[in-house]
């Protein structure tokens, strides 16, 4: 379309303060033009801003400057069609020559047919009293616009406002004011204006629809008419059309059009049953119609009322028979389907069924029928019900009587759940010729046809008749019964006989081959009992020492002949008598162990208890296990456990008195921390004090899930079993060489299910292992999996960071971080034995079990409780606070380390292990810790930044895992294969650095790299095969791709692909500049702002590949 534009006039100034002259304000500058052909969507709504009258006035009393006109514009297209309005004439309140406004600006303004400048307003004069002064004219519009006000005249006392400017956008003129007359205000600058031409589209239509219209529910059907969105556009439209059934002509209906191409109307008037036309003929919208030829005819039916007719057929019938033939007559409109339901009659099943006959097929219960009738699209009507009334076949059970002994007289019984009585029963004696019973009622026995019964006989339906005639010969709940005659039961045996021992004093046995049912046993011997109970096999317990016979007899059953004699001897006690044990060699696990001496093991010892006498010391020596199946009793001896040594207990029971179990920490300094935890419980409470007496007083340390770190001071805190607690070196220690610390634990012994309440969810959790023995973490983590996470921390730098450290290795020392474990492995924190690290601390990596005295972080899922149980528990794995396990499960794994030549260092582990997915895993996913102040690294996974990540099994060659890392380190950093185990032992491991385009097999050597101070996370992938990188498509595409630098413009052309993202990196990895709107095969950015560096640009398609190009610019 053609637009049209003026600016605003300028005002005039106004004029005042004369005295002896006379004063002419100068006039405003008129308005300018512009002209341009702008295209807009058809139907599109457009806003003209057109400039006002501008107008002036006294400001306390006072004449001042003219306004400037306002700018006229289609809102939306100023950058299409832009008109400057004239500035304001200069006011004369001081005598002088005020300036005319200048006229409104074609540089300024927009139009891509024409501009013209308006013309400047006249400028004012002053002049003596009887000499002629005329104030400044306005000035004329641009492009034939409005001519400007004219100039007031005066020679001697004449006074008056200027003359408005000529609409559109002439400029006012200036006042005049002479010899003390009154303040002037300046001639009005005129109004803006714009003119908007345009031609009419063609309307037209390419299709036309018609509803068809049901006369019971109205005369009037929507009528759909599609068009190009050129030939319909959006915009109300009056719609003429000829209706041919009842005849109309030159009909009309409003349609508006919100969809380019789609718009409906309604037809009304059709009250005639049949077929009818639509005809539309015109298409009218504003000013703008167009007659319609040519697809413009629409067919529709009027449809009469449905009539749903009747439906013949009720009947009675058995279950199991079909309806019979239904039949429909009397509808009107076609049988769209049949329906059926069954009691209580409120839910209708489809049956698909277009005809006017149904049969039904078998029936199990009373049903009913109906068609259902629509008449073209008239409401859907239903038929008259037919119901056919079900009755049931008889069903129920057959049971006989006995079992007996020998012989007895034999009754069978029908027990009914369906059907009518009394029934006429077939039924065949162990397959032979049929029998018949009449005349029977449900649940009365009636006798069987051969009686007595001598031996076994299966008895089984043939078929049962009701009183209705219904029969049934098959499909019975139970169609047999037996009768079972018995024989002498079979004499029981002897299953697990166990004998009296350390903690109970009694026996027991299992007797075995006991006869189904209910029965009776009977011991005889040492003490006389009965038993009545049921089941094959039963327990006898609490049996004393001495010998026993039984026998079993059930109710219908001869009684059996007695057992062999069951023998139950009293437990052995060994007694060490300070040189010799009592029974001639050392106990094994079911002896009652006793020390009335002095002793030391020389190996493991077991026993199923234990007992201490008042006055002797046992010792137990490193790396000698003592497993006692029951309770430990301590009656004023020592019990002394040296480090490393293990008490392995299996049942749960209480201890008696006091053991001393010793802990030794690897080398300490005085700033170094150990985290503890107490395997024993006293009274009074064994205390962190009582533990590290030379601890300074505020270095004894709990921590509490919400408000972190809590200071004991003097260590009174008492020591929970479960709990972890965190105490510094003793005072005493030096601050630079470590020495050996020995934590004594005096009590009694913890033993059995120890709970702790973990009080707060999703959060860090201080607990400890509560038992003198190591604990499988493994069975730990699966015990507490619903509310533990299954990441175990534990604290591996005993030593502070020291200013000594020499530079060539500032970050191997205080590499303060978690080893971590799950069932995924585990990860160690690097090597601490640098240059001044004299004292490093345990380095080893956790893997499988918790010794004694150990603490340790875990993040609790819930506010429940973390369980310790003696499951848990195993003999030795107690020399360190790790210790290795070996699994059966299927893993494959790889560790990658991230370290510098400073010796910064972090690994990370990757592993596919049977039970891991490739989502988040409580159990085999562990999130870093962060605690490493100068470096982390970890793969990334559902966001979560891993620093162990199980995944799925079979292991997939084609799978990737993005890497990330954060450094406070800017420089040279290498990334390393550590180890790697299972398949991907001599597999390759490709890393992908995404920023050069570089792909590395991480078996054939480390991978070196430069980067910036920051966090990043998507530079580094892990991948195990080149094929994805390696298409003919992606070779292609990165051939076809072009990046030219030029007057600091970087271009950037793709001959194959559209462009999607573009992103550009200096050398250290730091992103410059990015933009994720390219959506073009040619982009460029203009004034980058840069030195002369090497830059990496990134590029990534609108089909996934991404392409790195390396610049120079300058």
């Amino acid at each position: 379309m053609d637009v049209q534009a003026w600016g605003g006039g300028g005002a005039g100034g106004g004029a005042s303060g004369a005295v002896l002259d006379g004063r002419a304000a100068a006039g405003g500058g008129g308005g300018a033009y512009a002209r341009s052909n702008i295209t807009v969507a058809a139907g599109a709504t457009l806003n003209a801003s057109v400039a006002g009258t501008t107008t002036n006035a006294l400001v306390s009393g006072a004449a001042v400057n003219g306004a400037a006109g306002g700018s006229s514009t289609i809102l939306g297209f100023e950058t299409s069609i832009l008109a400057l309005g004239g500035g304001g004439g200069g006011a004369n309140n001081a005598g002088g020559t005020p300036a005319g406004g200048a006229g409104g600006s074609a540089a300024s303004s927009v139009g891509n047919v024409s501009k013209l400048d308006g013309a400047a307003g006249g400028n004012g004069v002053t002049g003596a009293i009887g000499l002629l002064t005329v104030s400044g004219a306005g000035g004329t519009a641009g492009g034939g616009g409005g001519a400007g006000g004219a100039g007031v005249a005066s020679v001697a006392l004449g006074n008056g406002p200027g003359n408005a400017g000529t609409a559109p956008g002439g400029g006012g003129s200036g006042a005049m004011q002479s010899l003390l007359g009154g303040a002037q205000i300046g001639g009005s600058g005129a109004a803006g204006r714009v003119i908007i031409t345009y031609t009419c589209p063609t309307y037209s239509i390419t299709g036309i629809s018609a509803a068809n219209v049901c006369n019971s529910v109205g005369t009037t059907s929507v009528v759909t008419l599609t068009s190009s969105g050129g030939g319909l556009p959006i915009g109300p439209y009056v719609v003429t059309y000829n209706r041919s059934n009842p005849s109309g002509t030159g009909l009309t209906a409003i349609m508006n059009v919100t969809t380019p191409g789609t718009g409906t109307f309604t037809a009304a008037g059709l009250n005639v049953i049949g077929t009818s036309n639509i005809t539309v003929t015109n298409l009218t919208s504003a000013a703008c119609s167009s007659n319609i030829s040519t697809n413009n005819v629409a067919s529709l039916t009027v449809f009469a009322a449905t009539v749903g007719g009747t439906l013949a057929g009720t009947a009675t019938v058995c279950s199991g028979a079909t309806s019979g033939t239904l039949t429909l007559s009397g509808q009107t409109g076609s049988i769209i389907k049949w329906e059926s339901s069954v009691s209580p009659f409120t839910v209708w099943t489809t049956i698909p069924n277009t005809t006017n006959t149904y049969t039904s097929g078998a029936l199990t219960e009373t049903s009913q029928f109906r068609a259902v009738i629509q008449n073209g699209n008239c409401a859907v009507v239903n038929s008259s019900i037919a119901t056919i009334t079900v009755n049931p076949l008889p069903q129920g059970s057959l049971s006989a009587n006995g079992p007996f002994c020998v012989t007895g007289s034999g009754q069978l019984t029908f027990t009914a759940t369906a059907g009518t009585g009394p029934y006429t029963i077939v039924y065949k004696e162990n397959g032979g010729a049929d029998r018949t019973a009449a005349n029977i009622s449900s649940g009365v026995a009636f006798p069987t046809f051969t009686t007595p019964v001598t031996t076994t006989t299966v008895y089984t339906l043939v078929s049962v008749t009701g009183a209705n005639t219904c029969s049934r010969s098959s499909g019975f709940t139970n169609n047999t019964a037996t009768i079972t005659v018995n024989s002498r039961i079979a004499t029981p045996g002897f299953g697990t006989v166990t004998q009296p021992d350390c903690v109970t004093s009694t026996g027991s046995v299992v007797l075995t081959g006991l006869p189904a049912g209910s029965w009776t046993i009977t011991q005889s011997g040492t003490a006389s009992q009965t038993y009545n109970s049921s089941g094959t096999t039963y327990t006898i317990s609490n049996l004393a020492v001495g010998n026993y016979t039984f026998t079993v007899q059930d109710a219908a059953n001869c009684p059996s002949l007695a057992t062999s004699t069951l023998t139950l001897i009293a437990p052995v006690v060994n007694i060490w008598n300070g040189t010799s044990w009592s029974k001639g060699s050392p106990p094994i696990s079911t002896d009652v162990v006793r020390f009335s001496g002095n002793y030391s093991t020389t190996g493991n010892l077991s026993g199923c208890s234990l007992i201490v006498d008042s006055g002797f010391t046992v010792t137990v020596n490193s790396n000698h296990t003592l497993t006692i199946s029951n309770a430990v009793t301590n009656n004023g001896g020592q019990l002394i456990f040296e480090n490393n040594s293990s008490l392995l207990q299996t049942n749960n029971v209480t201890n008696v008195g006091n053991i001393t179990y010793k802990r030794i920490t690897p080398p300490v300094r005085r700033y170094d921390l150990t985290y503890w935890s107490s395997p024993i419980t006293r009274t009074p409470p064994f205390t962190l004090y009582d533990l590290s007496p030379g601890t300074l007083a505020d270095k004894y340390y709990s921590y509490d899930p919400v408000a972190g770190w809590v200071i004991s001071f003097n260590g009174t805190q008492q020591m929970v079993p479960g709990r972890g607690y965190v105490v510094r070196a003793p005072q005493t220690n030096d601050l630079n060489t470590g020495a050996n610390y020995l934590g004594a634990f005096v009590g009694v012994p913890n033993n059995g299910p120890i709970s702790v309440s973990l009080g707060t969810a999703e959060a860090f959790q201080l607990l400890g292992n509560p038992y003198p023995s190591a604990i499988y973490a493994d069975q730990f983590i699966a015990n507490n999996s619903a509310n533990l996470y299954g990441t175990l921390y534990f604290w591996t730098h005993n030593s502070l960071p020291s200013s000594s450290t020499p530079g060539g290795a500032q970050y191997n020392y205080d590499n303060n971080d978690y080893a971590v474990y799950n069932l995924s492995g585990s990860i160690i924190v690097g090597g601490m034995t640098g240059q001044g690290a004299t004292t490093p601390g345990n380095q080893s990596a956790p893997l499988g079990y918790i010794a004694a005295g150990q603490g340790f972080f875990v993040v609790s899922k819930t506010a429940g409780n973390a369980v310790f149980t003696n499951s848990m528990r195993v003999a030795a794995n107690n020399t360190q606070f790790y210790k290795t396990n070996k699994s059966a499960i299927e893993r494959h794994r790889v560790w990658i380390n991230l370290t510098n030549t400073q010796g910064a260092f972090k690994q990370l582990l990757i592993g596919y292990i049977e039970g891991a997915t490739n989502f988040w895993d409580h159990n085999y996913d562990a999130i870093t810790a962060d605690a490493n102040p100068h470096l982390d690294f970890y793969s990334i996974n559902e966001g979560q930044n891993l620093v162990i990540q199980g995944r799925s099994l079979p292991f997939n060659e084609s799978d990737v895992v993005p890497l990330g890392y954060r450094s406070a380190i800017a420089g040279e950093f290498s990334i390393s294969l550590d180890h790697a185990d299972g398949d991907l032992t001599n597999h390759a491991v490709y890393l992908e650095d995404k920023l050069t385009n570089t792909l590395h097999n991480l078996q054939t050597s480390n991978y070196t790299f430069n980067t910036a101070i920051g966090t990043f996370s998507d530079r580094f992938v892990i991948r195990y095969t080149t094929a994805t990188l390696g298409t003919d498509d992606f070779e292609n595409q990165t051939n076809s791709f072009y990046v030219s630098v030029k007057d600091k413009t970087i271009k950037l052309n793709s001959t194959e692909d559209v462009m999607r993202e573009v992103s550009i990196f200096d050398i250290s990895g730091k992103l410059l500049y990015n933009n994720k709107k390219v959506e073009n095969t040619e982009f460029q950015v203009s004034n980058f702002q840069s030195g002369n560096q090497v830059l990496i640009v990134k590029v990534t398609l609108d089909n996934g590949n991404i392409i790195t190009k390396k610049i120079v610019f300058n």
